[in-house]
């Protein structure tokens, strides 16, 4: 199990940094080229292209020191802001984590086994009396705190961009970047920054893929966590199609 407490609290925070529409939201200036160069021209093309996206679907791939976790799932935006997702994820050993965010709440559906609660349902709270709800909290706080638009401006303006060239992601034509993140020019505040930091991640390299119409549709990347390695593949699609995402019924949450 150690692999799992020092591996998945990073995962969580450099998912934060390195998937879903979240990303795009990296800086507000207008006017970015067809196919950008540098990473303000970049940020522009995906802000541009992702601010009018109603929903997205996701599928994440993770391999932590040979272990392979998958999960699923949609997600509902405003104006390039994640409102609500619903993800499920399977980690060997462990089982399937359902984490659900909607109307600012944020819920996490547990194995079994797992579970403190005679509940199905633990609305995660850093107030909650029950020390695993508040382990989760703290995991979790990167993932529900990264709606904030200047978060991902400064995310930007710490990384240098490579244009490697066109490729195709499941038969979508795409354009292929590779980012440097310098993790010490992010600010203080930046949801993930001091998990990777904790765990010795100075530059984050990511590659993405960005389709003609500047929406992220396939994020990657490689990096080793206490001699570790975890590679990460995050990929983007069905944008705009009908999404709805729901509380779980209060008889069915703990929240203590």
């Amino acid at each position: 199990m150690t692999w799992k407490r020092s591996v998945v609290p990073v995962l969580v925070a450099a998912t934060v940094l390195l998937t879903g529409c979240d990303q795009t939201k990296w800086i507000d200036e207008a006017g970015a080229p067809a196919t950008p160069t540098d990473a303000a021209g970049l940020a522009t093309f995906l802000q541009d292209g992702t601010k009018s996206i109603r929903s997205a679907h996701l599928e994440l791939e993770v391999d932590a020191a040979g272990n392979a976790i998958k999960g699923s799932g949609d997600e509902t935006l405003k104006d390039g802001k994640a409102e609500a997702f619903d993800l499920t994820e399977t980690i060997p050993g462990v089982g399937d984590i359902r984490v659900l965010m909607v109307d600012g709440q944020t819920y996490v559906q547990l194995p079994s086994g797992l579970n403190p609660s005679d509940k199905p349902w633990l609305l995660i709270s850093a107030e909650s009396s029950n020390p695993v709800v508040q382990q989760l909290a703290t995991s979790l706080q990167s993932v529900t705190s990264s709606s904030s638009l200047d978060q991902y401006t400064a995310f930007t303006q710490a990384a240098t961009v490579r244009l490697v060239g066109p490729e195709q992601v499941n038969g979508t034509d795409a354009t292929h970047y590779a980012l440097s993140v310098d993790v010490t020019k992010l600010p203080n505040d930046t949801p993930g920054r001091s998990d990777l930091l904790s765990a010795g991640l100075v530059t984050l390299p990511v590659d993405l893929w960005v389709d003609d119409q500047g929406r992220p549709v396939k994020v990657s990347e490689e990096l080793t966590v206490q001699d570790q390695k975890v590679t990460t593949l995050v990929t983007l699609s069905k944008f705009d199609e009908d999404v709805t995402i729901t509380a779980p019924p209060a008889d069915q949450v703990a929240n203590d």
